[in-house]
């Protein structure tokens, strides 16, 4: 069997039985036919609305007052040499909440 150019959808199981143990499937030369068993979806699709993260700054306050890092309730980024970079490194982690510096 030579399957030419295109998508071949198929609604049902191909059983191949011990009968047909010589058959061959193969692409015609220079295509690339696809075999998909899948149902088409007539959709269209959007992108979801995507807010930007709001990060509010509050000075005099420690996010880690009376705990230590232990990478599971406090997380430790590692040394930053300023608040940016402290900021973009709890962005950079989907379980960071808060960040002090």
């Amino acid at each position: 069997v030579v399957l030419r150019e295109g998508r071949h959808r198929i609604k049902e199981a191909v059983e191949i039985g011990a009968e047909l143990s010589g058959l061959t499937i193969r692409a015609y030369p220079g295509e690339k036919p696809e075999v998909s068993g899948g149902v088409e979806l007539k959709a269209e699709w959007a992108p979801y609305k995507v807010v930007e993260p709001k990060w509010e700054e509050y000075t005099g306050l420690n996010v880690v007052y009376g705990g230590t890092a232990d990478n599971k309730t406090i997380r430790d980024l590692g040394k930053q040499t300023d608040a940016a970079r402290c900021q973009q490194q709890c962005e950079a982690d989907k379980q960071c909440t808060g960040y002090t510096w």
